[in-house]
């Protein structure tokens, strides 16, 4: 009776993980499950020693350690930077299907659905297409910021002396932040995560050189003209 009492206690971690798995992913709190779950752990860890050959003990333990597993996986999932096409990426890594479009969930979407995705076998992949949509979020944050900047970047004239003629500039900051933001997409050119926005980046790449050319050469034509 005892053993059959403990193979009992130890069931509820599994009636619990079922409750979880009918959560809709806006309500999944992987921080919680996560420590609940490992509470659950240390009670199949303290059942009595002769249930532990058991088949039924066996199965709960795989159950509550590959849950204990997907959890983590689960919370770097939740990542604001996954886009459809990372979705996409994991679908074609597991070969499962999820009720996505255009990088929204279908309002019926769980974690028992998310889950079938086996995740605690497929870790190291989430982990690479997370860190993959957070890398290409924060590239695609950078390209709009410089698109915002240079919009409305303008060119300075000054009066040369006590001429007619007016040269040509590029304010302080301006010239200091040229070449910043040339470093900055030189960065992004060797990112390992280019592909999605090469396109971009590289077009920064010859817009950037290209003022910083036009401008060494402008001042150069314009430091021989006043000393003429």
């Amino acid at each position: 009776i005892p053993r059959v009492t403990g193979v009992q206690t130890c069931a509820l971690p599994i009636s619990q993980i079922e409750v979880w798995k009918s959560l809709l992913w806006d309500d999944i709190k992987p921080s919680a499950l996560e420590e609940e779950s490992k509470a659950f752990q240390k009670i199949v860890k303290g059942m009595d020693k002769g249930v532990r050959g058991w088949d039924v003990y066996l199965g709960i333990d795989g159950i509550v350690k590959n849950f204990l597993v997907s959890v983590p996986a689960v919370s770097e999932l939740k990542s604001p930077s996954m886009r459809q096409r990372h979705w996409d990426k994991l679908m074609g890594i597991t070969g499962a299907t999820l009720p996505v479009s255009d990088g929204k969930f279908a309002p019926e979407f769980c974690l028992s659905d998310l889950l079938a995705l086996q995740l605690h076998k497929y870790v190291d992949d989430v982990g690479e297409v997370v860190d993959q949509a957070n890398k290409e979020d924060k590239m695609e944050q950078v390209l709009g910021k410089l698109e915002e900047t240079w919009k409305i970047v303008e060119f300075g004239f000054d009066k040369h002396q006590d001429t007619d003629v007016y040269l040509i500039n590029l304010a302080e900051e301006n010239f200091e932040m040229l070449e910043e933001n040339q470093l900055v997409v030189q960065g992004m050119m060797a990112s390992k995560y280019l592909a999605t926005f090469e396109e971009l980046v590289v077009g920064w790449q010859k817009s950037l050189s290209s003022v910083s050319d036009v401008l060494a050469q402008m001042q150069d034509t314009q430091r021989k003209w006043a000393y003429l």
